[in-house]
């Protein structure tokens, strides 16, 4: 076989794809191309082989079969490709690579079985953005897709305390695999307001005509414990995309609902409210009580506030009742007649007009106080210094009354 390689009757060769810059994560393929002047009596086999700090997802079973024009001379092919995916920038080597053969001899001499050699292969890999950092979802591809959908037991985004949503999410990133994928798109914790729960529905690698592609579903189910407004996080990945050289941020927003309280969630939130206002209120019902027959014991035995008194009988417009506590209201200052708290023309009005309904004439034709005039009694009366008691009667020490 190696004398069929040097003679060019057979060829090797290794070569990756694409050949301008390669992109941490990106994938990359190793094709290794077999000829032979004659022909392929039995399939090639490539032998294992390993590169370091790269991962190598070997799909293709079987090689692809052509020809070749080389110097004037026909060659058969077979022609293997290994997917690649560098997992740390800088050089990344690739090792020679062994390839078992069998073509047909000439002349009817038997087939000739050997191996051939690939020479070694060196690439280079760059980060493709500061972005591309452990602690954010970044993928390197040229074609992603994103997607969730909402769904709940409850009508119309009605939700209780005790409700669950449910978040479907579904990533297909293409010319990626499975192995690459985080292991969780998203990070998101349980609060004191809901509880969180995840599940990886599925996590697949797919092939369609030479295209490979990985999916990822994901489930996340929150259990709200709280009632109130809350704002579910969104979800953001970003992507390099080696065709353009930029990066672009993919996001599925989340989502703002409002949670309302059952009777049963409202006393366990509320218990401690609920018994203190309780308490209070037997309290104030036990303390009013208590004021309550006091007050009638008070008011039985007439031993109201002379204002209190005054505002009971203004309210329910018993003129004897306001008069008799008028009077003793001035007896207080040690006068016994209302002219004496004021020589003030209007006030002397007010007391005639009193006297007249009073005591002149059928009482029920002199038209009575109103309550302004009740008032403005009872407010001179407020206003009035205190008299001076002397064996001549009451004396004030000022007698004429200006007002404010």
């Amino acid at each position: 076989m190696s004398e069929l390689q040097q003679q060019g009757r057979v060829f090797i060769n290794a070569s990756v794809t694409p050949t301008d810059t390669i992109s941490l994560h990106q994938q990359t393929t190793i094709t290794i191309d077999v000829g032979t002047d004659t022909w392929f009596t039995k399939g090639t086999r490539v032998h294992r082989f390993e590169v370091e700090n790269a991962l190598i997802a070997n799909r293709s079973r079987f090689a692809i079969n052509g020809t070749q024009r080389r110097h004037g001379k026909t060659y058969a092919i077979q022609l293997w490709e290994v997917t690649l995916y560098p997992l740390t920038t800088g050089k990344l080597a690739i090792p020679s690579i062994t390839v078992e053969l069998q073509v047909k001899g000439d002349n009817g001499n038997p087939d000739v079985v050997g191996y051939l050699v690939t020479n070694p292969v060196t690439f280079e890999v760059n980060k493709p953005s500061a972005m591309t950092v452990p602690d954010k979802t970044w993928l390197v591809s040229s074609n992603l897709s994103l997607q969730q959908q909402w769904s709940s037991s409850s009508s119309k985004d009605q939700f209780v305390v005790g409700s669950a949503l449910q978040r479907d999410v579904e990533l297909q990133v293409q010319g990626s695999t499975i192995m690459l994928l985080p292991e969780r798109l998203s990070e998101i914790q349980s609060t004191t307001d809901y509880q969180v729960y995840f599940e990886a529905i599925n996590k697949k690698d797919l092939a369609n005509r030479g295209e490979y592609a990985a999916v990822l579903q994901e489930q996340y189910t929150f259990v709200f414990d709280s009632a109130g407004k809350f704002i579910l996080p969104s979800i953001d990945v970003y992507q390099w995309n080696p065709k353009t050289q930029q990066l672009e941020r993919h996001e599925l927003p989340g989502k703002s609902v409002f949670i309302k309280h059952t009777f049963r969630s409202y006393l366990s939130t509320y218990w401690i409210e609920l018994f203190a206002i309780f308490i209070m209120i037997c309290v104030l019902g036990f303390v009013g009580n208590v004021i309550f027959r006091r007050y009638k014991v008070v008011k039985e035995r007439g031993r109201l506030p002379l204002l209190w008194s005054f505002l009971l009988a203004l309210r329910t417009k018993d003129h004897v009742r306001l008069e008799n506590v008028v009077y003793l209201k001035i007896m207080t200052l040690g006068c016994y007649k209302l002219t004496q708290i004021s020589s003030d023309v209007e006030f002397v009005i007010i007391i005639n007009k009193m006297n007249q309904s009073r005591y002149m004439g059928n009482i029920s034709q002199q038209a009575p106080l109103s309550t302004f005039d009740w008032l403005k009694i009872w407010y001179r009366i407020e206003r009035a210094p205190k008299a001076k008691i002397s064996l001549t009667g009451c004396s004030i020490s000022k007698r004429i009354y200006q007002p404010d």
